[in-house]
């Protein structure tokens, strides 16, 4: 069980934005809100909508829904979220951080920070998800270095 703090975004914002975000706060998932739906944008959903042309975080088509119990329910989170199939539950939301809850360690686990670095070639690509080995400073497909 842990509660997570990611980053909050609106989908109408550019997909390159949720990047940005994943970068500089050093996470691997941000939380976006579509509507009324709350979901967790890991990196390699925004990488795959990247690939896919997806313009804005809307557009991206991979994620995992987060709930959003309104009212607030007064069973415990866990027991929520066990019945209703869903992975996080929304606990709070700020204008720019997202507290989710997951009852299960592995869920959190992939939410955690990964060392993201981007190659410095024109073709912008980052680590991961392409592998990288541990103190590598270029990058394996054309040498310039990695930032």
């Amino acid at each position: 069980m842990k509660d997570l703090k990611l980053p909050f975004l609106t989908a109408d914002q550019p997909l390159e934005e949720g990047f940005r975000v994943l970068i500089g706060h050093d996470v691997s998932a941000v939380v976006v809100k579509d509507a009324d739906d709350f979901r967790v944008l890991h990196l390699d959903d925004l990488r795959n909508a990247r690939y896919k042309g997806a313009r804005l975080l809307r557009d991206v088509t991979s994620y995992a829904p987060v709930l959003f119990p309104n009212p607030a329910p007064a069973a415990a989170p866990e027991n929520v979220l066990n019945e209703s199939g869903y992975r996080y539950i929304l606990e709070r939301l700020t204008a720019d951080t997202a507290m989710l809850y997951s009852p299960l360690d592995m869920h959190t686990y992939t939410l955690s920070p990964p060392a993201i670095v981007r190659c410095t070639y024109s073709t912008v690509h980052y680590y991961p998800p392409h592998m990288r080995k541990p103190g590598q400073t270029t990058c394996s497909f054309d040498g310039t270095p990695l930032v």
